[in-house]
């Protein structure tokens, strides 16, 4: 799963990441560009052998 982030303020600014303690993924590459970051995750404890077939 790949999480494009910028900084764009909406609305009042409510924190949308908030509360999710149960989030079964980790990352395993982060990009930084000068207007957002990539972040690329795998599922927790996965090896990735499944995406390889």
């Amino acid at each position: 799963m790949t999480l494009d982030i910028a900084p764009v303020l909406l609305g009042s600014g409510e924190r949308i990441f908030d509360g999710g303690e149960d989030f079964p993924f980790e990352p395993v590459e982060v990009l930084h560009s000068p207007l957002a970051t990539h972040v690329r995750y795998r599922r927790a404890g996965s090896d990735g052998a499944a995406a390889r077939g």
